[in-house]
């Protein structure tokens, strides 16, 4: 983890082949996403000053201080939907 706790990334759109860099917040919690993994990325764009978010530490909502593209999630194409659950690809049996 870089000092500060920030962590940029950079991902390809597979549909139009454009690229999306997002910031992981250093309090996010979850799998570190691997270096040219597939998957499927959830991410959201706030504006500084206009967007808020919950700062659990001092139990109130702060706006943003920075206009970015946020990381939320990373599923990796190791899991796939069926029937509308996430499962590992391993656990899938194909017809």
């Amino acid at each position: 983890m870089p000092e500060g706790g920030y962590m940029v990334y950079v991902y390809q759109n597979l549909d139009n082949n454009e690229y999306v860099m997002c910031t992981r917040v250093p309090n996010w919690q979850g799998d570190e996403p691997k270096l040219l993994q597939d998957g499927f990325l959830s991410y959201k764009f706030v504006i500084a000053g206009r967007d808020e978010y919950y700062d659990k530490l001092e139990d109130k909502h702060k706006k943003y201080q920075y206009t970015a593209t946020y990381f939320t999630n990373f599923v990796p194409i190791t899991s796939v939907l069926k029937d509308g659950y996430v499962v590992d690809i391993n656990t899938v049996q194909f017809a």
